[in-house]
Protein backbone atom coordinates (compact mmCIF):
# COMPACT_ATOMS: atom_id res chain seq x y z
CA UNK A 1 0.00 0.00 0.00
CA UNK A 2 3.00 2.09 0.92
CA UNK A 3 5.55 0.51 -1.04
CA UNK A 4 7.42 3.68 -1.45
CA UNK A 5 7.88 4.68 2.12
CA UNK A 6 9.41 3.96 5.57
CA UNK A 7 7.99 4.09 8.36
CA UNK A 8 9.45 4.18 12.63
CA UNK A 9 7.27 2.55 14.68
CA UNK A 10 8.23 3.10 18.41
CA UNK A 11 6.11 1.21 21.27
CA UNK A 12 7.71 -0.41 24.54
CA UNK A 13 5.45 -3.32 24.57
CA UNK A 14 7.13 -5.90 22.66
CA UNK A 15 4.00 -8.77 21.68
CA UNK A 16 1.99 -5.27 20.54
CA UNK A 17 5.63 -4.00 18.84
CA UNK A 18 6.03 -7.55 16.99
CA UNK A 19 2.13 -8.31 15.98
CA UNK A 20 1.91 -4.28 14.70
CA UNK A 21 5.37 -4.59 12.89
CA UNK A 22 4.41 -7.06 11.14
CA UNK A 23 1.70 -5.32 10.05
CA UNK A 24 3.15 -2.02 9.04
CA UNK A 25 6.60 -4.56 7.41
CA UNK A 26 3.44 -5.20 4.51
CA UNK A 27 2.57 -2.23 4.25
CA UNK A 28 5.73 0.05 4.09
CA UNK A 29 9.00 -0.79 1.74
CA UNK A 30 10.41 -0.57 5.15
CA UNK A 31 10.00 -0.16 9.04
CA UNK A 32 12.32 1.10 11.61
CA UNK A 33 11.34 -0.14 15.27
CA UNK A 34 12.29 1.17 18.87
CA UNK A 35 11.01 0.31 22.22
CA UNK A 36 11.25 3.48 23.91
CA UNK A 37 11.48 7.57 22.97
CA UNK A 38 14.94 7.97 23.19
CA UNK A 39 15.81 4.57 20.90
CA UNK A 40 12.95 5.78 18.65
CA UNK A 41 14.64 9.46 18.10
CA UNK A 42 18.15 8.08 17.68
CA UNK A 43 16.93 6.13 15.06
CA UNK A 44 15.36 9.06 13.37
CA UNK A 45 18.35 11.04 13.59
CA UNK A 46 19.98 8.11 12.22
CA UNK A 47 17.69 7.83 9.42
CA UNK A 48 16.13 10.91 8.95
CA UNK A 49 16.34 10.96 5.02
CA UNK A 50 14.64 8.09 4.80
CA UNK A 51 11.59 7.96 7.26
CA UNK A 52 8.67 9.16 5.90
CA UNK A 53 5.78 8.72 8.73
CA UNK A 54 6.42 8.08 12.70
CA UNK A 55 3.76 6.09 14.70
CA UNK A 56 4.45 5.68 18.28
CA UNK A 57 3.22 5.24 21.75
CA UNK A 58 2.33 7.62 24.37
CA UNK A 59 3.66 5.87 27.22
CA UNK A 60 7.29 4.45 27.55
CA UNK A 61 10.16 4.53 29.60
CA UNK A 62 13.79 6.57 29.46
CA UNK A 63 11.55 9.32 27.08
CA UNK A 64 7.87 9.09 26.47
CA UNK A 65 6.65 9.69 22.94
CA UNK A 66 5.49 13.41 23.37
CA UNK A 67 9.22 14.40 24.57
CA UNK A 68 10.56 12.22 21.28
CA UNK A 69 7.48 13.66 19.16
CA UNK A 70 8.73 17.03 20.20
CA UNK A 71 12.47 16.82 20.06
CA UNK A 72 11.78 15.36 16.16
CA UNK A 73 9.36 18.11 15.71
CA UNK A 74 12.73 20.53 16.13
CA UNK A 75 13.80 18.86 13.31
CA UNK A 76 11.16 18.45 10.97
CA UNK A 77 8.41 20.19 10.41
CA UNK A 78 6.85 18.51 8.42
CA UNK A 79 6.85 14.68 9.31
CA UNK A 80 3.67 12.96 10.20
CA UNK A 81 3.52 11.81 13.45
CA UNK A 82 0.53 9.53 14.92
CA UNK A 83 0.29 8.78 18.63
CA UNK A 84 -1.12 5.83 19.69
CA UNK A 85 -2.04 5.90 23.30
CA UNK A 86 -4.71 5.19 26.42
CA UNK A 87 -5.04 8.88 27.44
CA UNK A 88 -7.94 11.06 27.27
CA UNK A 89 -7.55 14.25 29.16
CA UNK A 90 -7.28 17.80 28.06
CA UNK A 91 -3.85 18.39 29.20
CA UNK A 92 -2.07 15.38 26.95
CA UNK A 93 -4.63 16.52 24.01
CA UNK A 94 -3.32 20.11 24.77
CA UNK A 95 0.72 19.17 24.76
CA UNK A 96 -0.21 16.76 21.65
CA UNK A 97 -1.50 19.74 19.57
CA UNK A 98 1.34 22.47 20.68
CA UNK A 99 3.98 19.39 19.55
CA UNK A 100 2.51 19.14 15.99
CA UNK A 101 1.33 15.47 16.33
CA UNK A 102 -1.10 14.69 13.21
CA UNK A 103 -3.29 11.97 14.37
CA UNK A 104 -4.47 9.86 17.32
CA UNK A 105 -5.15 6.42 17.71
CA UNK A 106 -6.46 4.86 20.88
CA UNK A 107 -5.52 1.99 22.50
CA UNK A 108 -6.25 -0.78 22.30
CA UNK A 109 -5.60 -0.67 18.92
CA UNK A 110 -8.04 -1.18 16.14
CA UNK A 111 -5.57 -1.89 13.11
CA UNK A 112 -7.91 -0.43 10.49
CA UNK A 113 -8.44 2.95 12.04
CA UNK A 114 -4.81 3.10 12.56
CA UNK A 115 -3.97 1.70 8.51
CA UNK A 116 -6.97 4.56 7.77
CA UNK A 117 -5.04 7.33 10.08
CA UNK A 118 -1.61 6.88 8.64
CA UNK A 119 -3.39 6.53 4.91
CA UNK A 120 -4.58 9.93 5.58
CA UNK A 121 -1.53 11.16 6.94
CA UNK A 122 0.99 10.07 3.89
CA UNK A 123 -1.70 10.74 1.47
CA UNK A 124 -0.03 14.87 0.57
CA UNK A 125 3.85 12.50 0.55
CA UNK A 126 2.31 10.10 -2.01
CA UNK A 127 1.14 12.99 -3.92
CA UNK A 128 3.82 14.83 -3.88
CA UNK A 129 5.64 11.55 -5.19
CA UNK A 130 3.25 11.40 -8.19
CA UNK A 131 3.78 14.97 -9.43
CA UNK A 132 7.53 14.39 -9.10
CA UNK A 133 7.40 11.21 -11.25
CA UNK A 134 4.55 13.23 -13.90
CA UNK A 135 7.25 15.84 -14.01
CA UNK A 136 9.98 14.24 -14.13
CA UNK A 137 8.10 12.32 -17.78
CA UNK A 138 7.01 15.46 -18.62
CA UNK A 139 11.22 16.85 -18.97
CA UNK A 140 12.04 13.65 -20.33
CA UNK A 141 9.30 13.87 -22.85
CA UNK A 142 10.11 17.79 -23.52
CA UNK A 143 13.96 16.92 -23.75
CA UNK A 144 13.37 13.64 -26.01
CA UNK A 145 11.44 16.00 -28.13
CA UNK A 146 14.07 18.25 -28.31
CA UNK A 147 16.19 15.45 -29.44
CA UNK A 148 13.90 14.69 -32.59
CA UNK A 149 13.14 18.63 -33.17
CA UNK A 150 17.58 18.80 -33.47
CA UNK A 151 17.80 15.90 -35.15
CA UNK A 152 15.23 16.51 -37.75
CA UNK A 153 16.32 20.17 -38.31
CA UNK A 154 19.78 18.27 -38.70
CA UNK A 155 18.77 16.15 -41.60
CA UNK A 156 16.60 18.45 -43.55
CA UNK A 157 19.88 20.95 -43.12
CA UNK A 158 22.58 18.02 -44.49
CA UNK A 159 19.40 17.05 -47.27
CA UNK A 160 19.19 20.81 -48.66
CA UNK A 161 23.66 20.55 -49.21
CA UNK A 162 23.55 17.30 -50.12
CA UNK A 163 20.80 17.96 -52.95
CA UNK A 164 22.41 21.06 -53.91
CA UNK A 165 25.42 19.76 -55.45
CA UNK A 166 24.15 16.55 -57.11
CA UNK A 167 21.93 18.87 -59.19
CA UNK A 168 24.25 20.31 -60.61
CA UNK A 169 26.45 17.60 -60.88
CA UNK A 170 23.67 15.48 -62.55
CA UNK A 171 22.82 18.17 -64.91
CA UNK A 172 26.43 18.22 -66.43
CA UNK A 173 27.02 14.60 -66.39
CA UNK A 174 23.33 14.26 -68.30
CA UNK A 175 25.21 17.29 -70.88
CA UNK A 176 28.44 14.89 -70.80
CA UNK A 177 26.65 12.07 -71.97
CA UNK A 178 25.51 13.53 -75.18
CA UNK A 179 28.92 14.62 -75.76
CA UNK A 180 30.32 11.35 -75.45
CA UNK A 181 27.84 9.97 -77.15
CA UNK A 182 29.22 12.00 -80.05
CA UNK A 183 32.59 10.62 -80.46
CA UNK A 184 33.44 8.04 -82.81
CA UNK A 185 33.39 4.36 -81.99
CA UNK A 186 36.93 3.81 -79.50
CA UNK A 187 38.59 1.96 -76.84
CA UNK A 188 38.40 5.18 -75.30
CA UNK A 189 34.69 5.71 -75.98
CA UNK A 190 33.89 2.20 -74.65
CA UNK A 191 35.99 3.43 -71.30
CA UNK A 192 34.27 6.44 -70.66
CA UNK A 193 30.91 4.63 -71.43
CA UNK A 194 31.18 2.02 -69.04
CA UNK A 195 32.60 5.01 -66.69
CA UNK A 196 29.82 6.60 -66.75
CA UNK A 197 27.47 4.11 -66.10
CA UNK A 198 29.35 3.29 -62.92
CA UNK A 199 28.62 7.14 -61.85
CA UNK A 200 25.33 7.21 -62.67
CA UNK A 201 24.86 4.43 -60.17
CA UNK A 202 26.78 6.71 -57.68
CA UNK A 203 24.08 9.08 -58.38
CA UNK A 204 21.16 7.29 -58.07
CA UNK A 205 22.41 6.33 -55.00
CA UNK A 206 23.25 9.79 -53.27
CA UNK A 207 19.55 10.68 -54.72
CA UNK A 208 18.14 8.13 -52.66
CA UNK A 209 20.04 8.73 -49.27
CA UNK A 210 18.61 12.07 -49.87
CA UNK A 211 15.29 11.27 -50.21
CA UNK A 212 15.45 8.63 -47.25
CA UNK A 213 16.60 11.61 -45.09
CA UNK A 214 13.72 14.00 -47.08
CA UNK A 215 11.60 11.25 -45.45
CA UNK A 216 13.19 10.87 -41.97
CA UNK A 217 12.93 14.40 -41.34
CA UNK A 218 9.05 14.57 -42.06
CA UNK A 219 8.89 11.52 -39.75
CA UNK A 220 10.65 13.51 -36.66
CA UNK A 221 9.09 16.61 -37.29
CA UNK A 222 5.49 14.33 -37.12
CA UNK A 223 6.58 13.08 -34.14
CA UNK A 224 7.71 16.14 -32.32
Amino acid sequence: MFQNLTALYVEDEEQLRTLVSSILDSLFDKCFLGSNGEEGLELYKQNEDDIDIIITDISMPIMDGLMMSKEIRNINRKIPIIITTAHNDKDFLHKAIEIGVTKFVTKPLDMKLLIESIRQSVEPILLQIKLDEELKISQEQRIQNAKFAATAQLAAGITHEINTPITYIKANFEMMQYDIEDLPDSNIKNSMESSISKINDGIHRVETIISSMKELSQQLKAVK
